[in-house]
Parts: structure tokens; C-alpha cells; sequence
């Protein structure tokens, strides 16, 4: 790593607040609206539906950004990393899974993770769909 430029990953150095920030607020947004999602919802079913809404977000908005260079970085780091990855939250997943007995709590993990990729898909699906029909 150089002292001054950028480190072997291509990540400036030292650090510019900017992105950190955009990622932090980003990040609080995710969190409160899965809060405040789970407090409508019991726990489970509550993690869920966020998990599974927050996969369907990732596949609109990823493959939105990848397929028309329409979002900025920053806009990625702001929604992409911070709003959708504190929004979905694999320590919930884990937490409740713990909580359940054995037989649900794989049933849950393995639900959320099918569902989740079939989120992310059926995200990628709509865009890729409203391209060709634009």
C-alpha cells in the first residue's frame, strides 16, 4: 500500500469520508425500515419478508445499474451497499434461526435462501423484461 493514491484493491488511500458516509446513511435507512418492517411482522416471517423483498431489490437495482449504467458509484454505495445490504441481514437470519427448533429452523434458512436467489433473479427478470419492451 502507497502512502499516498491507491492500495492494491484500487481503494483510495487514505480514505475519503464520502463514501463511509454515503454508506452509513444508506445503511441506517436499511436498518430502520427493516425495524420497523419486523416490529409489523412476528420475528420470522418478518426476517423473511424483508430478506426476500431486500433480493428482489438487489436484482432490480444491481442489474438496473449493470445493464444501463444508469446509477452512479456513489448512488451504489448509497442503495446497493448501505440501504439494501443493513435492510437484509444474515444475523437475523442466523439469530432466528438459533431461536427455533431444529427441523424449522432448517426449514427457515433454507427457505430464505431459495427465496432469496429467486429474488435476486425474478429483480433481474423485471428489468430485462422492461428493457426489451422499451
Amino acid at each position: 500500500m502507497t502512502v499516498q493514491g491507491e492500495n492494491k484493491h484500487g481503494a483510495r488511500w487514505p480514505p475519503v469520508p464520502g463514501p463511509y458516509i454515503l454508506i452509513g446513511i444508506g445503511g441506517f435507512c436499511g436498518s430502520a425500515l427493516h425495524f420497523w418492517i419486523s416490529a409489523i411482522f412476528s420475528t420470522l416471517p418478518g426476517t423473511l419478508l424483508v430478506n426476500t423483498l431486500g433480493s428482489v431489490l438487489i436484482g432490480i437495482f444491481m442489474y438496473e445499474s449493470m445493464a444501463t449504467g444508469r446509477f452512479s458509484r456513489h448512488a451504489r454505495m448509497l442503495l446497493g451497499i448501505g440501504f439494501l445490504g443493513a435492510f437484509t441481514t444474515f444475523s437475523g437470519l442466523a439469530l432466528i434461526a438459533v431461536e427455533q427448533p431444529p427441523l424449522m429452523a432448517g426449514v427457515y434458512v433454507s427457505a430464505t435462501i431459495v427465496l432469496g436467489l429467486l429474488g435476486v433473479f425474478a429483480g433481474r427478470s423485471l428489468v430485462g423484461a422492461w428493457h426489451r419492451g422499451c
